[in-house]
């Protein structure tokens, strides 16, 4: 313990009383420097007179230090996000090529008249026709989370990708493809799944049928690189979309 060259005249004096075996003045001496050590080491002002106030402050230190730990681990897990947003983008590119693809091989093949395809991003900041898209879906992004035995979490970010084929012939499909967290808190976990939606007319009446397509869920975390994990999503994402797509073919 270093004692500032103030305090060794007391010191002296200290060893000199506890020569004559008092060592009360010495223990006493040696607690209050190592308390003014602990305290600028906090970076807490030592306060001459002992009272509530130095108890205070260290423990105001040590919550804000505490704290700053906690909304350092929380931007690190929620680096996902970026990572998500990355594999957004990608998704929405790829499946922009497939779904004008299905277009350009039915027109040609089935004759039929088919709109041109609509992929939408949703999520944090995009919005659709002025209102925000974020809050899209959470119900069945709830329904594949809890079949996966998971638990979607709402509280943070959620993106996702969304093509519809549609036309005044068919059916009308709507693909889905969602990132979103998983547990209660912040893991930096993110799980990617995929439903459909297939819209009809029955006897005059719209409906609409649920379609899964999916066996598990795919899953990216705030330590993935987007690029490494890329290719390994847009399989899953063909594997889910040939479910859909067949299913919706499954109504003509």
């Amino acid at each position: 313990m270093k004692k500032p060259r103030s305090e060794w005249p007391q010191y002296i004096e200290a060893l000199e009383v506890a020569d004559s075996g008092n060592l009360k003045p010495l223990v006493r001496l040696l607690a209050e420097i190592q308390k003014k050590t602990i305290l600028e080491a906090l970076s807490v002002a030592p306060d001459p007179k002992p009272s509530l106030k130095v108890v205070e402050g260290v423990v105001d230190a040590i919550a804000s230090k505490l704290k700053k730990r906690k909304e350092e681990a929380k931007r690190k897990l929620r680096n996902v996000d970026n990572v998500a947003e990355a594999l957004q983008e990608a998704v929405a590119k790829h499946l922009r090529l497939t779904a004008q693809q299905i277009q350009d091989r039915l027109s040609s093949t089935g004759e039929l008249d088919i709109w041109n395809p609509q992929v939408l991003l949703g999520g944090p900041n995009k919005v659709y026709k002025g209102k925000p898209t974020e809050h899209w879906y959470h119900y069945q992004v709830s329904e594949t989370a809890h079949q996966a035995n998971q638990r979607a979490n709402f509280n943070e970010h959620h993106f996702f990708v969304r093509v519809r084929l549609s036309s005044t012939e068919l059916p009308w499909l709507d693909y889905v493809v969602s990132f979103h967290h998983v547990g209660r808190k912040p893991s930096g976990v993110m799980e990617v799944s995929a439903f459909a939606e297939v819209s009809y007319l029955e006897e005059t009446q719209s409906k609409s049928r649920s379609v899964p397509c999916m066996d598990k869920p795919f899953t990216i975390t705030y330590q993935d690189e987007a690029e490494s994990v890329r290719s390994r999503l847009i399989e899953w994402v063909n594997d889910t979309f040939t479910i859909a797509v067949k299913s919706w073919g499954d109504l003509l």
